[in-house]
């Protein structure tokens, strides 16, 4: 029996894949510290990924409303409700999760449960990278990155020692770097996403 434990959208001993849409929601969601540590990490799916809404749409009424109101309280005392919705609402074979808001961060941003067999069938990590919070001012969050890593060909992370970067691989080559407000991402001039090394 897995341990994890009773949380939003998993009864007690259910193993699921949480993940925030970006780092400040992430920050958010883990109720990080000044002065701790923290590893993120970047993932794709493989193949489609069918994700039911819950809680985004305020016109709804009836048993949507219901299951709104009680999914996107921020009372952990309702877990035991909301994880059985959850489960209700992912149950079908052909989805792969739920997306709902982000609670804590005030519903300005998207937070994603995924099914286990789901991910170890159609997800990939991409990279890991350790940061420190350095401080923090309401929701604003002073971070430094400190280490990155890959997985290798057995799936464990690699720590590099340094931070990310990335590589032009061609003479008079040029990679396109864009912020996204909180990273930053490089591309080829066609618009091809390069992963950092």
């Amino acid at each position: 029996m897995h341990k994890a434990k009773l949380q939003r959208a998993n009864r007690e001993g259910q193993q699921v894949f949480y993940a925030s849409a970006g780092m400040p929601a992430t920050l958010a969601e883990s109720r990080v510290k000044a002065g701790q540590y923290i590893v993120f990490s970047r993932w794709i799916n493989t193949k489609a990924m069918i994700l039911p809404e819950i809680g985004f749409d305020l016109s709804t009424g009836g048993l949507e409303k219901l299951y709104r109101d009680i999914f996107t309280t921020p009372e952990e005392s309702a877990y035991h409700l909301t994880s059985i919705i959850a489960e209700h609402l992912m149950g079908g074979p052909e989805l792969s999760g739920l997306l709902y808001p982000s609670i804590i961060n005030q519903n300005g941003s998207e937070n994603v449960v995924l099914k286990s067999s789901f991910v170890d069938e159609s997800m990939k990590c991409i990279y890991a990278s350790l940061y420190h919070i350095k401080n923090i001012d309401g929701q604003i969050y002073e971070t430094e990155e400190l280490d990155f890593a890959k997985p290798d060909a057995t799936g464990k992370l690699d720590w590099r020692g340094r931070i990310r970067n990335w590589t032009i691989k061609t003479n008079n080559g040029e990679l396109r770097m864009v912020s996204n407000g909180w990273d930053w991402n490089a591309y080829l001039p066609d618009g091809t996403y390069v992963e950092p090394e």
